[in-house]
């Protein structure tokens, strides 16, 4: 019995023995791999954005800003994006909060390491006299990623990363400025997010969304001539309303070859001393004659029904603007809304900010104010600001509303429909 017992002893204290050695040197998963692993083969992405949505912020508010120190031994430029990530909580439940061997510390560590964006410049040279640009180069300016920060201009780092799903931060980078040309130089902003995991809502933004030009005594691009000696740099949106996805209720893109067929809704007098029917049929002859000499094909006819319009031009009420281009989901038409409160017709002649909605239903985003273009929060071009230059030699029409920015995002509805 004794011999027995002896026996089983030793026999459990071997098993304990065994079961202990078995824990002490099994492997150790590693945190950071493991995600990878995890996002790789579960295809697990989050969204990116530029924009949130906000009306204002496709064009009047900067979301892409390119800055030259005023410091003149800094050789660089320095470039900003917004970027609005949406999937953060959804990501962390799916690796975290189901798996007690990953930390929310090993998340941030993971979230860090793998944002590593980049971005380049690419010239563009524009032709003499002309708006549009020539191919662009090649090999682009590379620029050197400095760290994401967020609304309080703090740097997030690897123990910090934990970003909240709709929040604004700002991605930036320095550009060497050596070789950085002014004026008749513009540059394709361009930049991607590293990996796939962080993928861009709009993902032309990221190749076809920006250009910056530098400006210094040239009144071609901006509103007021630059001193000389003072590089002035101006971003500017080359990729359609459409492209940008704001969010709300937008016209839908007609596009640069656009058949115009209006409806003059009765909310707007046929017949009356200030008449806007007669501002409205010239704003819209002479924008259509102004794509025609860019180089385009637009059409436009009034017609007498809704059934036969895709464009109906109304007053109605509109909340701080003179005038909108919407989608109207119920008549499935795109329609130009004119305020209420604001009479387009008092001078019977072209009206801007009619001509701006129309570029909304072409497909044209906001611009900045800066710049020379239809497309501004203030669509009178000043005098002395140059309109693109005519394309082709049919002297039967001319450009009287698209400026040197303007012809530049109308070449870019072309490319989107190629």
């Amino acid at each position: 019995m004794n011999k027995t017992f002896l026996a089983l002893s030793m026999f459990a204290v071997l098993v304990s023995y065994n079961s202990q050695a078995t824990e002490d040197t099994a492997p150790t998963r590693d945190p950071y791999t493991h995600l990878v692993n995890e996002v790789k083969t579960n295809k697990y992405t989050m969204s990116v954005k530029v924009f949130d949505g906000n009306r204002a912020n496709y064009g009047y508010s900067p979301v892409v800003e390119v800055k030259v120190p005023t410091d003149d031994s800094h050789h660089y430029v320095e470039v900003k994006i917004q970027n609005i990530f949406d999937g953060m909580s959804d990501l962390k439940y799916k690796l975290v909060d189901n798996d007690d061997n990953i930390s929310e510390q090993d998340y941030s560590n993971f979230l860090f390491h793998q944002y590593t964006p980049s971005l380049k410049l690419y010239p563009r040279v524009m032709r003499h006299g002309e708006a549009t640009l020539e191919t662009r180069a090649d090999n682009g300016i590379k620029c050197e990623f400095i760290g994401l920060y967020d609304g309080m201009d703090t740097k997030r780092i690897a123990n910090n990363f934990f970003l909240n799903d709709g929040d604004k931060y700002i991605s930036k980078f320095t550009c060497p400025s050596e070789d950085i040309q002014n004026n008749d130089m513009v540059y394709d902003i361009d930049w991607n997010y590293g990996n796939d995991l962080y993928q861009a809502y709009a993902p032309k933004q990221l190749t076809n969304g920006y250009r910056v030009v530098f400006l210094e005594g040239d009144k071609k691009l901006s509103f007021d001539s630059v001193p000389s000696g003072v590089k002035t740099p101006e971003v500017y949106l080359s990729s359609s309303l459409q492209e940008l996805k704001p969010g709300y209720i937008a016209a839908h893109q007609m596009g640069v070859n656009l058949d115009f067929k209006y409806f003059i809704d009765p909310t707007i007098p046929e017949y009356d001393p200030q008449s806007e029917r007669i501002t409205i049929e010239k704003t819209i002859k002479a924008t259509i004659d102004s794509l025609k000499s860019l180089g385009y094909s637009p059409d436009s006819s009034r017609v007498y029904s809704v059934q036969q319009a895709n464009v109906i031009i109304r007053h109605g009420k509109l909340e701080g603007a003179l005038a909108a281009g919407i989608w109207d989901q119920e008549l499935n038409k795109n329609v130009l809304l004119i305020s209420d409160s604001y009479n387009s017709g008092l001078q019977q002649k072209v009206n801007k900010v009619i001509a701006h909605e129309i570029g909304h239903i072409i497909g044209l985003p906001h611009q900045n104010i800066q710049l020379a273009t239809v497309m501004s929060e203030y669509p009178d071009l000043p005098v002395g600001i140059k309109l693109a230059p005519k394309v082709g030699g049919d002297d039967t029409v001319e450009n009287t509303i698209f400026s040197y920015v303007d012809a530049q995002s109308l070449q870019s509805l072309v490319n989107d429909q190629d």
